[in-house]
C-alpha cells in the first residue's frame, strides 16, 4: 500500500509530513491532514508543499509516522551543488521541483525528496515564487553571496568577542592585537563570493569586530561603519567610551601605555607623510629661501617670544625708528609662498588642520624638520615673512601703513617669564617700553569697543626626566600683553583688507549675548575663573565679515599661526593675493564648505589634548588617593554629584557625597579629600573632607 511523504517549508528549513488524508474544497486548494517529524498533527494546503512522493516502504507495523520518517530522512541527503546547478540554468528560468530534479540528475523518488530538502539552501541561486524557484542572474546571486557571507562573518566575529567578554579573561593569543591584516582580510573577502559553504575564520572575524570596538574606544566616539558598531552597547558600554578604554587596557586589548590622544584628534589616520608628499617635503626643505621681490628687514632688531619649547616660531615684532616717527612691525612667516594649494603637501596638511599639543610628545600640522629648518623663524637665517607694517601716533593708537612680503632674521628668542624685563622685548629697555604701552592702548580701546578678555592662569603639564611636572602660569608678563595684543590688531587689520577687497576668507564671528541669559561674573568673585568661560558666545566661521564680540572687532579673521593651524594657512593666501592684486586663490563657495570642517578639526584636537591632559593629571593625582587637596565648591551634589573647581589645575573635579550631605555654601573655598582615581579615564573625584 502506498504511503505518500511530502516536504513542506517552514521558518527554520524544509521539513517531511506524512499524509493521513485528503480533503476536498470548494474554491480552495485541498487540505491535507498530515503528521510532522516531531510527532504534531496539523492541516497543510496541498498548493503549499514543495513535493509529494507516494512510497511503498511505509511504515512498520509496530512504527509510528514520525519515527517513520525520522528513519526515512537518515537515509536523504538534501541536495547542495546549487552553485553548479545554477551554472547549468538560463537566467531566468521558473522550474518546479521536479524540473530542478530532472536537471540535477536526481530523477528517483529520493531524488525528489533530497532535492525539495535541500530548497532551503537555494538562495541566492534561486529564488523562490509562486510556481517553482527562479534561477537569479548571476551578478545579483554573487551580491546576495557576499552580502549573506559577509553577515555570517560578521556575526561569528561579534559573538566571539561577546563571549569573551562576558567570562573575563585576557585577550585570546590566537586574536591579532589591532588592526586584521590586509592579506587575511583578502582572503576572507575572497572566501565570501568563492565558497558557497563558507564557513567563517573566527579568530580573523573576532579580530575585527574588537577592532572596531578598540576604534571607538581610542576615538571616543561611535565606529563610523555599520561593522561591529552596535558592540560597545552590547558590551554594557555604550557612550562611556572612557570606561571602555580603560576596560579594553585591562582586558590586554590595548597595550598599558596606550594614549588615545592623536585618535580623538582624529590624527592617528594621518601620521607619517606618503610617498606623495615625500619628495614634495624633501624638495622644500632643500630650497633655499628665495628673496627676491622681498623686502629685506633682516636689519631691524626682531624679537619672537613663546614657550621655551614652542618649535613652530610663526611671529615676531620689531620697532623702527625714524626722527620723531615710529613703526611697529608685525612679522609673520610666510607659509602660503612655500606650500602651494592642492599640492600634495597642501592636501596633507588639510587633513591635518592643526597641530596637536601633548606634554613632550606633540604631533605638528607640519612636518618637524620642515618647520625647523625652512618655515620658522630663526635667529641667523633670513626668513620669508609676510609683514604688517604700522605706524605709531603721537596718541598711541596704530595705523595701518601696508601688507608687505619680506625677509626676516630673528635677533633674540625670548620666552614668557623672561619678558618681566621689557627690555627682552626690544633692542632696549625704552623700545620694549613703547610695545608695552602700545599694547595696552590697544588692549583699552578693544575693552571700550565692548572686548571680553579672558583675565585666567593658564595650565601647563611639562614633560621632565623625573616624570610630568603640573603647573599653572597667570598670563600677565609683558611678553603675554604685546604678543595677543599685536597679534589681535594684525589679524583685525588682515580681515579688514580682505573685506574692502571683497575678497572671501576664514572669518571668525562671536555674538555679543552670553548664553543662557547669565550675568557676567565679579572679577573678585571666587569662581571667576569658572563661570567667566561659560560666558562666551560660541564662535563661528562665515566666508564674509561679522562682528566678533569677544575680540571687540567689526571683522576678524585669523592669519598668524599659519604652521599652526590650517585656516590661518587658507586666510593668509588669500591676504597674500589681495596685497599683489591677484585673485584669491580659494573661492567662497570652497570656504563655505571647508570652515566648518576646519572649525571642527580644531576644537577635536582642542579636545584630545584636554583628554591628554587629564588622564596625565590623574596618574600625578594616583599616589595622592586619600589626600587633600584645596579647591572651591562650584555646584552642589546632585543625586550624589557635584563639581569643585580646583585653582591648582584650572579645572572642575567631580565631588561625590553621600546622600543627605549638606555642605557649605557654593563659592566656599576648603579642603576636599582625594576619593578615587582612574587614569586611564583621566579622571579624579573627590569627596567632603
Amino acid at each position: 500500500m502506498p504511503h505518500d511523504v511530502i516536504a513542506f517549508p517552514r521558518r527554520q528549513g524544509v521539513f517531511l509530513a506524512a499524509v493521513l488524508g485528503e480533503e476536498s474544497r470548494s474554491g480552495r486548494s485541498a487540505l491535507l491532514s498530515v503528521e510532522a517529524e516531531d510527532g504534531k498533527r496539523f492541516g497543510f494546503p496541498v498548493d503549499g508543499i514543495i513535493a509529494r512522493v507516494s512510497r511503498d516502504d511505509g511504515p512498520q507495523p509496530d512504527e509510528k509516522p514520525r519515527e517513520w520518517l525520522r528513519r526515512l530522512r537518515s537515509g536523504l541527503t538534501p541536495f547542495s551543488g546549487w552553485a553548479a546547478l545554477h551554472g547549468r540554468l538560463e537566467d531566468g528560468a521558473l522550474l518546479d521541483v521536479a524540473l530542478l530534479t530532472e536537471a540535477a540528475e536526481l530523477s528517483s523518488p529520493d531524488g525528489l525528496l533530497e532535492v525539495a530538502l535541500g530548497t532551503g539552501d537555494a538562495a541566492p541561486w534561486f529564488r523562490r515564487e509562486p510556481g517553482g524557484w527562479r534561477v537569479v542572474p548571476i551578478q545579483d546571486a554573487l551580491k546576495a553571496l557576499l552580502q549573506h557571507n559577509q553577515a555570517r562573518w560578521v556575526a561569528a566575529g561579534e559573538e566571539a568577542v561577546l563571549t569573551w567578554w562576558r567570562a573575563g579573561g585576557a585577550m585570546p593569543p590566537e586574536w591579532e592585537a589591532g588592526p586584521v591584516s590586509t592579506a587575511a582580510m583578502r582572503l576572507e573577502q575572497a572566501s565570501w563570493i568563492s565558497e558557497p559553504d563558507y564557513e567563517p575564520d573566527v579568530p580573523t572575524a573576532a579580530a575585527f569586530a574588537l577592532s572596531t570596538v578598540v576604534d571607538a574606544a581610542l576615538r571616543g566616539q561611535g565606529a563610523d561603519y555599520p561593522i561591529g558598531a552596535d558592540l560597545p552597547r552590547r558590551m554594557g558600554l555604550a557612550d562611556d567610551f572612557d570606561r571602555l578604554f580603560e576596560a579594553l587596557v585591562e582586558r590586554g586589548a590595548l597595550a598599558a601605555d596606550a594614549d588615545p590622544a592623536r585618535h580623538r584628534a582624529d590624527l592617528h589616520l594621518r601620521l607619517g607623510w606618503d610617498d606623495v608628499a615625500l619628495p614634495e617635503i624633501e624638495a622644500l626643505a632643500a630650497t633655499p629661501v628665495d628673496s627676491a621681490g622681498r623686502e629685506d628687514l633682516t636689519g631691524l632688531f626682531t624679537v619672537a617670544v613663546d614657550d621655551d619649547d614652542t618649535r613652530e616660531v610663526d611671529d615676531a615684532v620689531s620697532l623702527r625708528r625714524n626722527g620723531d616717527a615710529i613703526e611697529l612691525f608685525v612679522h609673520i612667516a610666510d607659509v602660503a609662498s612655500a606650500v602651494p594649494k592642492d599640492s600634495a603637501l597642501d592636501l596633507s596638511v588639510r587633513a591635518r588642520a592643526a597641530s596637536l599639543y601633548l606634554p613632550g610628545d606633540s604631533e605638528l600640522m607640519f612636518p618637524a624638520p620642515l618647520v625647523v629648518d625652512r618655515l620658522s623663524l630663526t635667529e641667523g637665517a633670513g626668513r620669508a615673512a609676510l609683514t604688517a607694517v604700522f605706524r605709531i601716533g603721537a596718541d598711541g593708537m596704530l595705523d595701518l601703513v601696508r601688507f608687505v612680503r619680506s625677509l626676516v632674521s630673528l635677533d633674540r628668542r625670548v620666552d614668557y617669564p623672561g619678558t618681566r624685563d621689557v627690555a627682552a622685548l626690544a633692542a632696549s629697555a625704552a623700545d620694549g617700553q613703547v610695545l608695552v604701552d602700545v599694547a595696552r592702548a590697544l588692549l583699552e580701546r578693544r575693552l571700550a569697543a565692548g572686548a571680553r578678555v579672558l583675565r585666567v592662569p593658564g595650565f601647563k603639564v611639562t614633560a621632565t626626566p623625573d616624570g610630568p611636572q603640573l603647573g599653572t602660569r597667570l598670563q600677565d608678563t609683558p611678553g603675554d600683553l604685546v604678543v595677543s595684543e599685536t597679534m589681535v590688531l594684525t589679524n583685525t587689520a588682515a580681515a579688514e583688507r580682505m573685506a574692502a577687497a571683497g575678497a572671501p576668507a576664514l572669518y571668525r564671528a562671536q555674538g555679543s549675548g552670553i548664553p543662557g541669559g547669565r550675568a557676567l561674573p565679579a572679577e573678585d568673585d571666587p569662581l571667576y575663573a569658572l563661570l567667566v568661560r561659560r560666558t562666551f558666545a560660541p564662535t563661528e566661521v562665515r566666508t564674509e565679515p561679522r562682528p566678533h564680540a569677544g575680540i571687540g572687532a567689526e571683522a576678524y579673521a585669523q592669519c598668524t599661526s599659519p604652521m599652526r593651524r590650517y585656516a590661518d594657512l587658507v586666510n593668509q593666501r588669500q591676504l597674500l593675493a589681495v596685497v599683489d592684486g591677484t585673485t584669491p586663490p580659494h573661492d567662497g563657495e570652497e570656504l563655505t564648505a571647508l570652515g566648518p570642517a576646519l572649525l571642527e578639526r580644531e576644537r577635536r584636537v582642542r579636545r584630545a589634548s584636554d583628554g591628554r591632559t587629564q588622564r596625565i593629571v590623574a596618574g600625578v593625582f594616583q599616589e595622592r588617593v586619600g589626600q587633600t587637596l584645596r579647591g572651591i565648591l562650584s555646584r552642589m551634589p546632585k543625586r550624589g554629584l557635584g563639581s569643585v573647581w580646583v585653582p591648582e589645575l584650572c579645572r572642575e573635579l567631580p565631588l561625590r557625597a553621600q546622600k543627605g550631605w549638606r555642605g557649605p555654601p557654593v563659592g566656599t573655598e576648603t579642603d576636599w579629600r582625594i576619593s578615587a582615581v582612574a587614569p586611564l579615564r583621566g579622571r579624579v573625584e573627590l569627596a567632603p573632607a
